[in-house]
């Protein structure tokens, strides 16, 4: 169920991509079709790109299935729901995930109150749009993991051990505001 889920997220991606290049499309449309039309095909947009976020989005069910996967999974916080007013998966104080091979995606729009954590997850590969971490990020030993979200937002520091491509796209976040504690270079770590 998540990589259907990280599958209509990639889907919702593009169409929010389309829909943004559609509104500069929509003013020679409005030459052409009038302005009625115009607004009416714009609002039929927005209602289908909600539409597919409400599909795209977790069910407490889901939730509660994919954070019974795998004994990987270590809480500080055992409390995981869905905000129903903004949609997040909230997670309360923090989660902590180590030595979890079956982890490959996080849920979208994933909101941690605390400190978010990843050690020895050799198959995550992916973190989610709309990660918010209000306290430290730590990664280390996670190869597969390549890319920070270009709109990941930390509010404490960013740990990063063993991986310099994430070291410098942290340093592109940190210059555009988007973590507001210090990037440490955690180095490489060895399993013991």
């Amino acid at each position: 169920m998540p990589q259907r889920c990280q599958e209509l997220t990639e889907k919702l991606t593009q169409l929010k991509t389309l829909a943004k290049n559609l509104e500069s499309e929509l003013v020679l449309v409005k030459q052409t079709r009038g302005l009625t039309n115009c607004r009416q095909l714009k609002q039929e947009v927005s209602v289908r790109l909600e539409e597919l976020d409400k599909k795209c989005g977790w069910t407490q069910e889901m939730l509660e299935a994919w954070a019974k996967q795998g004994p990987g999974l270590n809480y500080t916080s055992h409390i995981l729901y869905i905000d129903d007013a903004t949609g997040e998966i909230m997670a309360d104080q923090g989660l902590y995930f180590s030595g979890y091979n079956k982890l490959e995606v996080l849920p979208h729009r994933l909101h941690v109150k605390g400190d978010l954590s990843f050690f020895d997850c050799p198959n995550l590969q992916v973190l989610p749009d709309c990660l918010q971490v209000e306290g430290k990020l730590n990664i280390s030993s996670c190869p597969k993991l390549q890319v920070l979200p270009d709109n990941l937002q930390v509010g404490g520091d960013i740990v990063i051990g063993g991986n310099a491509l994430l070291l410098a796209q942290a340093k592109k976040l940190k210059q555009a505001g988007q973590i507001k504690g210090n990037i440490i270079n955690a180095g490489i770590f060895n399993k013991i």
